[in-house]
This record gives C-alpha cells, structure tokens and sequence, in this order.
C-alpha cells in the first residue's frame, strides 16, 4: 500500500473539516426560526380563514410559533424570534409578546438582541375579513445597534373546524426605526 501524497491528507483533512464547521448560536437560532416558520405555514396552507361561526365563544388559546421583522436599510435588516399570542375568545382580546431575538442589521453579523416586543388592546371583530387587530411595540437592542418598533398588527385565524392558526402583519404607517433611522419595514407573525 502506497502512502498517500501530503497534499491529497490535506486536502482530505480540509474537506472534512468543513462538513464539521460549527454552526453558531445565532446562525442555529435563526434558522430554527425560519424553519419554524416554514413548517407552521406548511401545515396550514391551503386551511380557509376560520369562519366566525367556527370561532369560539368561551374560552382563551395560547399559539406559539415564529415573528419576523424585514427593515430597509441599504442592506436589508432581518430579524427573527418567537411569538407567543394568548387569545381570549370570551372577551374577544389578543395580546403577547415576541422576543429572544436574533438577526443582522444593515449586513451585519447575526446576533442575538435583547428586548420584546409587546401585543397589547387587540380585539377580534369577527365582522372584519382581517378580524384580528392589535397594536405591537418594543425596543431592541445588540451591541451598538438599537430597533425601535411601533405599530398596528392585522390578522386572522385559519382551520375551517377552529382556530387552529394565527398569522397576522404589521399594517402599513407602522414605525420602523434601526439607529435613529425611520424606515420602512414589516412585521409578521405565524403560530399555532
């Protein structure tokens, strides 16, 4: 058996060492989200928006799944984290919170941010094609870069039987701002 060239053990070495490249905590964070995300909206593709009689009258739900938030620095910001929207059907309110997130501003690195984003006065008027209608607000911040966000959410329920879903989007006059910088962006929100 010939020995194999130095090169070709480098080369092997290399090859192997980057099929082994460790993923960071924020790489790993964000892509759970995005594949979060992806799994979320699969499994409800093609579901109707819940009809209002569907809805129910009494209790309250708890969903869970994914936000993100695209902002339009020169590079674009994407920011990712999880969602958590508590539903009171006897009172017809909608409130949570989004946070532990992670994403790049302006072309960035990823990193982790510090803050959430607050779901609050939201209501569900089943009258409405978009019955869901809350306002978000929050403060973000990593390393130098801070996120100020403020705005009206709407959405809907989706599951013909009930409401199995939530998805909803920030509507537009909804404020964006990355380091003092007003922008346009948007904020949208999957979970079941």
């Amino acid at each position: 058996m010939r020995p194999l060239p130095a090169l070709a053990l480098l080369a092997a070495g290399l090859s192997l060492a980057a099929c082994t490249a460790a993923v960071s905590p924020e790489e790993a964070a964000f892509d759970d989200y995005a594949d979060l995300a992806a799994e979320i909206a699969d499994r409800w593709a093609g579901q109707p928006a819940t009809p209002a009689g569907a809805l129910p009258v009494f209790g309250s739900s708890t969903y869970r799944g994914t936000a993100l938030m695209t902002i339009g620095t020169p590079i674009t910001t994407e920011m990712r984290g999880d969602a958590q929207i508590e539903v009171d059907f006897f009172a017809d309110e909608v409130g949570g919170s989004l946070g532990n997130w992670v994403g790049t501003v302006n072309g960035q690195d990823l990193r982790f941010y510090a803050g959430s984003v607050a779901i609050d006065d939201g209501v569900i008027n089943v009258a409405s094609p978009l019955p869901i209608r809350a306002d978000f607000a929050g403060t973000l911040t990593g390393g130098t870069d801070v996120i100020v966000v403020n705005g009206e959410l709407a959405g809907r329920f989706r599951g013909a039987a009930g409401p199995g879903a939530v998805e909803a989007k920030s509507e537009t006059g909804s404020l964006f701002i990355v380091n003092g910088s007003v922008l346009d962006g948007s904020l949208s929100i999957i979970a079941e």
